[in-house]
């Protein structure tokens, strides 16, 4: 795989328990991604990895926790997302069904 340099471009993955961690998979997914940008998920891990099911398997991203922002200037392999998650992790999340935890998570 090559390598992805440029500016960091940083998406919020929105309420875990909302589609948000699907549209955020199958944008990552695009065979486009990364090229001109760093691209960097703010959001739950598990839910992310979780959505990847509504990805063909050919073309899903590779997650990884993050503990910041990944510096622009050193190359990384495209393809590997890194992800930003905030504390406490979400854990086990209902898809669909709304809750005042999913809720805080999304606006941080």
């Amino acid at each position: 795989m090559s390598e992805s340099k440029g500016p960091v471009l940083a998406l919020t993955m929105g309420d875990a328990a909302g589609v948000g961690p699907e549209v955020c998979v199958k944008a990552l997914a695009q065979k486009d991604t990364g090229i001109q940008y760093r691209p960097v998920v703010l959001g739950d891990l598990e839910n992310l990895e979780r959505a990847l099911q509504f990805v063909p398997e050919a073309t899903r991203p590779r997650f990884s926790l993050s503990a910041g922002l990944p510096d622009p200037s050193i190359p990384k392999e495209r393809g590997t997302i890194a992800v930003i998650q905030p504390e406490p992790a979400l854990g086990n999340v209902e898809p669909g069904k709304l809750s005042a935890e999913t809720g805080r998570a999304a606006v941080g």
